[in-house]
């Protein structure tokens, strides 16, 4: 990511990096990102190219740092106590909170941006690595017979399974997203 998240923000620059991440937000809610161009970000935005690569070399490094964003919300350091299932336990309660918060953007992002897609795909990247940093926290890898990045990798697709399905529903039920992960999660 060309812009360094190590450091704190100008005033300026959250302004400048809140507008751009909501302006490809806006345009996710109508098009695929695939489709997106920075050319769009930038006339939704209201910014000129030049500050768009002030921060970012592309349309896929402001998606990184709108993934950064977003999970750094649900504060992963404190979902992560004594064992793994308290752990993802508590990561899950995290997640659909957020979702949840904002479930008419997550439907509408749903619509042009299928599983198969880019967007879900680094969703999935970002949230795979979210949980290793768990796991590597909670798992000895010598008496794990699963490495930790695959088993963050099948977390996460499980985590994306369970959450499509439950915003795809009609009448989306948080205990019976629940009861599917964990069942998923415990073969």
């Amino acid at each position: 990511m060309k812009y360094d998240i190590s450091r704190t923000p100008s005033r300026s620059a959250k302004r400048v990096l809140g507008a751009l991440s909501d302006s490809l937000v806006s345009i996710l809610l109508t098009k695929r990102f695939e489709d997106i161009t920075v050319g769009e970000i930038c006339d939704e935005s209201g910014y000129p190219r030049a500050t768009f690569y002030n921060y970012f070399d592309d349309k896929y490094d402001l998606l990184g740092f709108y993934w950064y964003m977003v999970f750094r919300q649900v504060k992963l350091e404190e979902c992560i106590t004594k064992d793994v299932k308290s752990s993802l336990d508590a990561y899950f309660e995290r997640l659909h909170e957020m979702l949840d918060e904002n479930k008419r953007v997550v439907k509408k992002l749903l619509v042009h941006n299928k599983r198969d897609g880019y967007f879900i795909t680094s969703c999935k990247t970002y949230l795979s690595s979210n949980v290793k940093v768990m796991l590597n926290k909670l798992v000895d890898e010598k008496t794990c017979p699963i490495p930790t990045d695959l088993l963050a990798e099948h977390i996460a697709n499980t985590l994306l399974l369970v959450f499509g399905k439950h915003y795809e529903s009609s009448e989306p039920d948080k205990n019976k997203t629940k009861t599917y992960l964990n069942a998923l999660l415990s073969k």
